[in-house]
């Protein structure tokens, strides 16, 4: 149980990795660790920290469906074309209603958590940023970089790199980068795997109604697992962010791990990844 949640959260497979600090859960992706630290970081600092990770903060989960769409992100000269391409909102509740085991959930990026895929890539690409800059991504050839915001202090940005190195050497994600390792390309980089509840539907992808006891039909619901990795390379000097999400995928070290270390293969062969 993470402290007043009342509730259990597991680690998927049953894995029990005993008293872990962050060196030892970051590359086994420890459930428990971080649903533990966020219910202790409390919910102002862990909308704080999501804040800075360029996520729009609710007080209430029924606020947060309406977030919209994510207006003023790209570095553009084009407004109309910018607006068009506005990806939705990502966002984080951090109400006073929000109970521990909610923030619990939210901690281990479940719950009311929702994020886009572009989000997650400028979140890996700031951790890559020497200074921990989350940049404007570019739409224009040619354009001049500029800073969106300051993500994480210098020392934070080198110390999550670090972290990140290890999923890949010897955590989740090592198996689909043993062979990018051998190939003398490094890469950092984070799995995950997030859960949720979807309508079941028969062979002509209809929804399947089931009755409960009361008689009443329902729509048979069943457990989703989203593959997710987002990453960087080279460690040293990086110079590609990415982000993966398989829908249904399963796990993020089994699934989308490996198209991320092909995506990394391919980009190196292109010259891509040199200074």
């Amino acid at each position: 149980l993470a402290p007043g949640a009342g509730r259990p959260i597991r680690d998927d497979r049953g894995d029990a990795h005993g008293e872990v600090d962050l060196a030892a859960a970051f590359p086994v992706s420890c459930n428990q660790y971080f649903a533990q630290l966020g219910v202790a970081l409390g919910r102002q600092r862990m909308g704080t920290i999501a804040e800075r990770a360029g996520l729009r903060l609710f007080t209430t989960p029924a606020a947060s469906l309406r977030a919209g769409w994510a207006q003023g992100l790209w570095n553009s000269d084009e407004p109309m074309l910018a607006s068009v391409l506005a990806p939705r909102q990502s966002t984080f509740v951090d109400g006073r209603g929000l109970s521990s085991y909610d923030l619990a959930l939210e901690s281990i990026g479940q719950g009311y958590l929702q994020v886009t895929a572009l989000q997650m890539a400028l979140v890996a690409a700031a951790i890559a940023h020497p200074e921990g800059r989350m940049m404007r991504p570019i739409l224009e050839v040619g354009r001049p970089a500029e800073t969106f915001q300051y993500s994480v202090e210098t020392a934070t940005a080198q110390r999550l790199r670090q972290l990140m190195r290890e999923v890949v050497v010897r955590g989740t994600a090592r198996r689909a980068f043993a062979d990018l390792q051998g190939s003398g390309l490094s890469a950092g980089g984070k799995t995950g795997t997030a859960q949720r509840q979807v309508n079941q539907l028969d062979a002509n992808g209809r929804p399947i109604l089931q009755r409960d006891a009361q008689g009443r039909d329902r729509l048979r619901k069943t457990l989703r697992q989203d593959a997710w990795f987002i990453g960087f390379a080279p460690i040293d000097s990086p110079r590609l962010a990415i982000a993966v999400v398989l829908e249904g995928g399963g796990y993020g070290g089994e699934a989308a791990a490996p198209i991320a270390a092909a995506l990394f293969r391919q980009a190196a062969a292109l010259g891509l990844t040199r200074p």
